[in-house]
């Protein structure tokens, strides 16, 4: 899936048509995939300004999307309205 190159910087390179091309992807100190984007040099935790990314296989993708499956598709708007189940 990814082809990865560590640097002394911690980035990661991609295959020059992977979608993930677009982002500033690096390595965390758990080794988990980030994204480094505009909020960089936000005055946020760690954890807020960086996404994380996860392959499509990963546990908790499946468990995501086999809850928004069960909502029909709802939409985060009414997931925060009250407590759906």
């Amino acid at each position: 899936m990814l082809k990865k190159l560590m640097t002394s910087a911690r980035t990661v390179k991609v295959s020059s048509n992977s979608q993930l091309q677009l982002l500033h992807l690096f390595l965390d100190k758990h080794d988990y995939l980030g994204d480094g984007g505009r909020l960089q040099h936000a005055h946020l935790p760690q954890d807020s300004r960086h996404k994380l990314i996860l392959p499509p296989t990963h546990h908790l993708i499946e468990l995501i999307m086999d809850e928004h499956l069960r909502l029909m598709h709802v939409g985060p708007q009414l997931l925060s309205v009250g407590s759906i189940g």
